[in-house]
């Protein structure tokens, strides 16, 4: 055999190899996620970056934090990604619900979602649609898309204080955002001295452009490979783990920004909506910065805030995180009945 032959037979043997390699991972890491938390709930989406995955079934066993509790956790979702629908045709009051990783609940069986306890306590028909990493102009995009399919009397957005950060591009890494992309509002601030003073503010008609912000190529290979998914989110962290600290000044600048858009989406969502139908917020779980905003731009937009649910789980976890899921901060089944209990008594005291 000559050198060429030799070279050329070396070549094909190491890339058959690291084909088989990559196969190997791809399906370990798909066998892994399947046990550890269900296939990726997740799609790509090309307006919204990324939705909830259509027609989703998972059963597994998970571990509240610390691992006090085992039991078991069934989630499914609709054709359209919900994780409840009630009936549109029905004369019970109609409640359209949207949030982020808090509202998907990942770690509750649908009957015991916070959403599903408030619906059964209140006798409403409760509409669910809650997605991993959203922002409110994600969440905007929702109610626009599925409102005429509900006819909701009431709509209910579920706010974190991470969803300030998410409805701007402020740099800072995020797994899902990374993989799928984000849309934000195009604004032109070349002539606003104040942030607070955006035109769309004061022009409630005005509803700024939205633009998806993604990389195709990532977007397809993450879309397509757990493999890939997990390689570039990790990448991701790691970018971030190492990127350089942002200043004092350039920290509030970007809060400073996302209050701004936050309310302009808060704006777009009352100004779409029928005046008969209800706009509250409903104020999940917000630090104090976080609270003090929030009310601010409720009495400025006269939307109804519901706030005090937090405290309500802080009391309860006695300082264990007894209501937490395994990683800590989401809310495991016994989170999910207090959250849903307290807020049905809020309702059913207006």
């Amino acid at each position: 055999m000559t050198f060429r032959k030799k070279l050329v037979f070396s070549a094909i043997t190491v890339f058959i190899f690291f084909l088989i390699l990559l196969l190997v991972l791809e399906l370990f890491l798909h066998i892994y996620i399947s046990f550890t938390r269900g296939e990726l709930a997740l799609i790509s989406n090309p307006e919204l970056g990324w939705a909830v995955k259509p027609n989703f079934h998972s059963e597994r066993t998970i571990s509240s934090y610390g691992g006090y509790k085992k039991y078991p956790v069934k989630i499914t979702t609709n054709e359209l990604g919900f994780r409840k629908w009630g009936n549109p045709d029905s004369k019970k009051t109609k409640i359209f619900i949207v949030g982020d990783s808090l509202t998907h609940s990942m770690y509750a069986s649908d009957d015991k979602t916070w959403y599903s306890i408030f619906g059964e306590r209140t006798e409403a028909e409760v509409f669910t649609y809650g997605c991993s990493g959203y922002g409110t102009i994600q969440q905007y995009l929702i109610i626009k898309r599925y409102f005429n399919l509900i006819k909701p009397d009431k709509v209910i957005i579920a706010f974190t204080s991470n969803d300030f950060d998410n409805n701007i591009d402020t740099g800072n890494y995020d797994p899902i955002e990374n993989a799928f992309g984000r849309p934000y509002f195009i604004l032109d601030l070349k002539n606003t001295n104040n942030i607070g003073d955006e035109v769309p503010i004061k022009n409630p008609n005005t509803v700024p452009h939205i633009k998806l912000k993604r990389s195709n190529i990532k977007t397809f290979l993450c879309a397509n490979s757990y493999l890939a998914y997990f390689i570039i989110t990790r990448l991701g962290e790691i970018k971030r783990k190492y990127a350089k600290e942002k200043t004092p000044e350039e920290i509030e600048q970007n809060y400073e920004q996302s209050i701004m858009r936050t309310k302009i989406a808060l704006n777009a969502v009352k100004t779409f909506l029928p005046d008969k139908t209800e706009l509250f917020l409903f104020d999940f779980t917000c630090d104090s910065k976080a609270h003090k905003n929030l009310k601010q731009m409720c009495d400025e937009l006269n939307i109804k805030l519901i706030s005090g649910v937090d405290q309500k789980i802080i009391e309860t976890d006695q300082g264990k995180k007894l209501m937490r899921a395994p990683d800590g901060s989401h809310l495991n089944e016994d989170g999910e009945r207090i959250v849903g209990e307290w807020l049905a008594e809020y309702f059913l005291h207006l």
